[in-house]
């Protein structure tokens, strides 16, 4: 427990934001929830509530659609009259916690999703291969006059302000942009006629809201691209947006064109603060800090000698949403962490029935006690396998009143969980992993560890009434000659039994397991727990966007070289486009690459000994290789663990599979994993 009587005085102190006075510095920042066309308004409405209980001083809900143009997705419709009454709920039950309320307003540009794409010139979305048509200036001039329109909706709504995003790949954004408005009308020939679009939009809102209400404005403070703005445009655009009537600034980060991450584990916490401190310098108005947050030891460094600064949480706020309230009350230890996974907070699929969802916090739209109901007949349960299939069907079942029995063969509950935990930047993964044990054993949960389990030791002298296998699966060796040399390890092998390798490994298997072991070989164990945010930004490339135009470094990235020479090897390319096609594994592939890393995808493998691997490549097996290596580590192929269930299930018992045990896939995530374990427990 921290020291209660230090705490954090500067992030608690009250903060003057527009005509409101915020109760503390910590916000929330806008989530898109793949609930914003649910007519469930209570879920929403409670999911909202939640967070403004647990300390946030100002939550922006998103995302209100300007026009049916700009949807991100295809059952999004635009912001109406008939939205009013559904958000004003929502609003209510914000403001009984002392928190202000502000509705974010969206109009994307190239990547909408829409059969006909309007963008500030004639190009082709990298996201949907939808080609983009220049808008015209009465469309233009139609859109503004609706973020008007829709900023009056949202007064309508009792809300206390809108945030216009002209971040990402909004049509603000790219009309904003150097790198995208290549137009020579009045709204892109020059750099006041980039503003053009931007400054039109805040003093249509100002006008339909009137004073008494906030408008905030997020944009790309620093594409990371080399033609992207200077710093002398930025001053500008600041000074000018402010004048128009914007009182709080947001920003973002990157560009669509260059993978690089700007949250999540592959990011250094912090790492764009210096960029919000230097536009804090110069705004005259409060900037909102946000992306990776460092410790809230830092935060309240910061806040003490920067009086315009607030800081937006999103995914902790997601994990725990008492995050803000037990950080600014030194209770750190009680949080539920977030675990930067990024598996399941980020919307994805256009699906209205599929909710973002979290790892850590498993009912965001939810209430355990209403969703998990006891059981009407309590059951003596086995479970078998202690990853994170069966952690969440015994913490599921437990719950709901069934008596739990949880085995596992190593000497730690965790399975694959506590495997993946020594990769680079998923140490977080062992703080959750300890406080899911201590809830297990506080709900009642047996767990046997160090225990080998038989079909003997399940059925005799016991009252078991079910059985669910969740022992995952086993790593199977591939049918390549010379694969049973003593150099060829598992991924199992590895991070499980760790075993020492040599200083050039063959990693076979593009796939989820395959990135993170060749992270783990290349970069070293525990590579992100000691990279600091400069030196972050120096491998990146990134430079301080007020000493380099675009924020790009302009200099030979510093990178730490590798722990050892890496070569990663895939027979199905197609496959691979597939995983790839995620950004954060996208992101994941960049940082091999830069770390040495060699790649090669659609080989044949031919021959494995003590000194190479030997590949081929195309349906012929041309170009023969042989490539010297050290050691192989397999990735790619594995057999479900399923002997005790075909035994219990021959024995006529009631047994279940879940997990890699049911389904065998080296790409299946761990909240679809979570999602079904839980779903079995509340069947039984």
């Amino acid at each position: 427990m921290k020291d209660l009587s230090t705490g954090y005085p500067s992030l608690k102190s009250p903060f003057a934001l527009g005509p409101f006075t915020l109760k503390n510095r910590l916000v929330m920042a806008p989530v898109i929830t793949g609930m914003e066309a649910s007519p469930s308004i209570s879920r929403i409405r409670d999911f909202y509530e939640k967070r403004a209980a647990g300390g946030a001083s100002m939550i922006t809900v998103s995302e209100a659609v300007v026009d049916k143009s700009g949807r991100r997705f295809s059952y999004e419709h635009a912001f109406g009259p008939d939205d009013v009454a559904l958000h004003k709920p929502v609003v209510k039950a914000i403001h009984k916690h002392d928190c202000l309320a502000v509705l974010q307003l969206v109009h994307l540009g190239i990547d909408a999703d829409v059969s006909v794409v309007s963008s500030a010139v004639n190009t082709q979305s990298r996201l949907t291969g939808r080609h983009g048509w220049p808008i015209r200036s009465t469309d233009l001039n139609r859109i503004v006059h609706l973020y008007g329109y829709v900023a009056q909706l949202a007064a309508d709504a009792a809300y206390d302000g809108v945030e216009i995003d002209a971040s990402g790949a909004g049509l603000i954004a790219d009309f904003l942009s150097p790198v995208t408005n290549r137009r020579t009308d009045q709204w892109g020939r020059t750099q006041l006629a980039r503003f053009k679009l931007a400054l039109d939009v805040v003093r249509s809102v100002r006008k339909s809201i009137g004073s008494d209400r906030l408008i905030g404005f997020r944009f790309n403070l620093c594409q990371i691209h080399a033609k992207g703005a200077d710093w002398a445009e930025i001053k500008r655009l600041i000074q000018m947006v402010r004048l128009a009537g914007v009182d709080y600034l947001a920003c973002d980060f990157g560009n669509r064109y260059v993978p690089m991450p700007t949250k999540g584990y592959p990011a250094a916490p912090g790492a764009f603060f210096d960029d919000y401190t230097a536009l804090s310098e110069i705004a005259e108005m409060p900037v909102v800090f946000g992306k990776e947050l460092p410790s809230a030891d830092k935060l309240e460094a910061i806040a003490a000698v920067n009086d315009t600064a607030l800081f937006e949480v999103a995914e902790p706020l997601l994990a725990d949403p008492d995050f803000i309230r037990k950080t600014l009350d030194g209770d750190e230890e009680h949080i539920h962490a977030c675990t930067r996974c990024l598996i399941g907070c980020l919307k994805r699929n256009n699906h209205p029935d599929r909710p973002i969802s979290c790892l850590v916090n498993p009912y965001l739209f939810e209430n355990i006690e209403e969703f998990e109901l006891p059981a009407s007949t309590p059951k003596e349960i086995a479970v078998v396998g202690s990853g994170m299939a069966g952690i969440m069907f015994s913490l599921t079942a437990a719950r709901r009143g069934h008596k739990v029995h949880l085995f596992e063969k190593n000497p730690k509950i965790g399975g694959m969980l506590r495997m993946m935990s020594r990769i680079p930047g998923r140490e977080p993964f062992l703080h959750w992993l300890d406080q899911l044990e201590a809830e297990l054993t506080a709900l009642g949960v047996v767990i046997s560890t160090d225990t080998t389990v038989t079909p003997d030791i399940l059925m005799k002298g016991t009252n078991f009434n079910e059985f669910v296998i969740a022992a995952g699966a086993t790593p199977r060796v591939p049918d390549i000659e010379g694969v049973d040399s003593s150099n060829v390890l598992t991924y199992e092998e590895l991070l499980a039994d760790q075993m020492a390798v040599g200083n050039r490994v063959a990693v076979l298997g593009t796939n989820t397991i395959g990135l993170a072991v060749a992270r783990f070989l290349a970069c070293g164990h525990r590579e992100n727990a000691f990279m600091d945010a400069q030196t972050w930004r120096n491998a990146w490339g990134i430079g301080k966007i007020k000493e380099s135009k675009g924020g790009v470094l302009g200099v030979i990235p510093e990178i730490a070289p590798p722990v050892r020479q890496v070569y990663l090897m895939e027979r199905d390319d197609e496959e691979t486009k597939q995983l790839l096609s995620i950004h954060t594994k996208l992101c994941d592939w960049k940082w091999l690459r830069m770390k040495g890393v060699q790649m090669y995808r659609g080989v044949n493998f031919e021959l494995i000994d003590n000194y190479s691997i030997h590949v081929s490549f195309g349906e012929h097996h041309h170009d023969p290789l042989a490539i010297p290596i050290t050691h192989v580590v397999v990735c790619w192929e594995r057999t479900p663990n399923r002997s005790l269930y075909f035994a219990l299930h021959a024995a006529g018992r009631n047994v279940y599979t879940i997990g890699t045990c049911a389904e065998d896939s080296m790409n299946r995530n761990l909240v679809s994993i979570s999602e079904e374990a839980r779903a079995l427990a509340l069947r039984l």
